[in-house]
């Protein structure tokens, strides 16, 4: 979990300064899939998504980041806006997943269009590379613009 230590400090953000309904914060394992890699990081661990939904303002929000932590290939965070929440939980998720691992990690802009309202990507802040940090500012700047594009959509 430490990976997702400072996705999930913007997300705290994030919820603190708005009226979020059924929270929930999962994270799960790249399928293996077989004559891909990407499930796996460097270092021989999986590579994990961390998913992060609730409902704002009516709308099924799902946060995704994927742990890139071996820079192996950056990959913004993407904010979701589900059409349907039942189908994202028994199909689409497992879907997107796949894909993810056999695009090699990049996010499967073609399901998007059919399972979402609106799909966006979400920068990442600049980290210290010294110290592997990100300051408070640009914490807050993160949390802005995810706060930026929820309410756009």
């Amino acid at each position: 979990l430490d990976r997702f230590s400072a996705f999930q400090q913007m997300i705290d953000l994030f919820c603190k300064e708005n009226s979020i309904k059924n929270f929930t914060f999962q994270l799960h394992k790249l399928p293996n899939i077989q004559g891909h890699s990407k499930h796996i990081k460097t270092d021989g661990n999986p590579r994990c998504v961390a998913e992060v939904s609730f409902q704002f303002h009516g709308q099924n929000i799902v946060i995704l980041e994927v742990d890139t932590s071996d820079n192996k290939k950056p990959l913004s965070t993407r904010i979701l806006s589900l059409k349907n929440t039942n189908q994202w939980h028994t199909i689409d998720r497992a879907k997107v997943l796949e894909l993810i691992v056999t695009q090699c990690l990049r996010w499967p802009k073609g399901i998007f269009k059919n399972i979402c309202y609106k799909n966006s990507t979400l920068n990442h802040p600049r980290m210290n590379s010294k110290n592997q940090e990100i300051s408070e500012s640009e914490l807050k700047g993160w949390s802005t613009r995810l706060n930026n594009l929820i309410h756009d959509t």
